[in-house]
């Protein structure tokens, strides 16, 4: 059987203590081309004492009933605005050997601080993603992962460290990478731009929820029927373990 509705939910994470989080949930039809917000999450903070999993994404944005269409379904990704894994260099020193580190002449050489994809990223499309080990992001980037690593359990598979394309998956974007300029309250490319509802604040952590969703409908196949364009494939000559940011081209 053809599976017609995709879903998408857009995540952007603040700390473990954060009020300030935002989910956006998006839903398209293959077949009639229709595509509508389930919901865009006020800020939330995560309960103390819970273990933040699919349900704690999706009910701030849509409710129980969004949550049971999304469990009913069989494509859903989770796009994630925070690095899901760590760089190689970083999680060597930290289990103890130095592996011949030198002093870089530029921060994003510095093994460290970046993965090669990150890298990547700085030199081909111009604009430098923040460290989760330099940058202050590494309170985000541990919520992420562990949050990660609890969908996985749900059904959902890490792309691309722990497998290809799948109809449930678990991605890493960068909203910033879909901005006209280099602000964080700067706009969003015209061909996303319509998608985004009209009242949400430019730079706002919803409207940055709602550009992860989109990159997750474009992710799921969505991106020709959209008129947004499609993602950027995981380079095979990257390491997997170290992830792949995606976007849109």
């Amino acid at each position: 059987m053809t599976i017609m509705k995709i879903y998408a939910i857009g995540w952007d994470v603040r700390g473990w203590q954060s009020k300030d989080q935002a989910t956006a949930v998006a839903k398209f039809d293959l077949r009639s081309n229709d595509f509508s917000w389930l919901g865009i999450s006020p800020l939330f903070r995560f309960q103390s004492g819970t273990k933040p999993s699919l349900k704690d994404l999706v009910v701030p944005a849509c409710g129980t009933a969004g949550l049971n269409e999304i469990l009913a379904s069989d494509k859903c990704v989770v796009a994630i605005d925070a690095p899901l894994s760590l760089p190689k260099a970083l999680i060597t020193l930290a289990n103890g050997y130095a592996d011949d580190l030198v002093v870089p002449e530029r921060e994003i050489d510095n093994p460290l601080a970046y993965r090669d994809c990150e890298r990547w990223i700085k030199a081909k499309l111009g604009k430098k993603p923040l460290s989760a080990s330099f940058d202050k992001l590494g309170n985000n980037a541990s919520l992420a992962q562990s949050v990660a690593l609890r969908l996985k359990a749900e059904g959902f598979t890490i792309v691309p460290q722990k497998g290809a394309t799948m109809s449930k998956a678990v991605i890493e974007v960068y909203p910033g990478l879909l901005k006209v300029g280099n602000k964080t309250a700067s706009p969003v490319r015209d061909e996303l731009k319509r998608y985004i509802p009209k009242s949400l604040e430019l730079g706002s952590d919803q409207y940055d929820a709602a550009i992860c969703a989109l990159v997750g409908l474009s992710y799921m196949g969505a991106g020709s029927a959209m008129a947004i364009g499609d993602t950027l494939p995981f380079d095979r000559n990257f390491d997997r373990s170290e992830g792949w940011i995606y976007t849109i081209i």
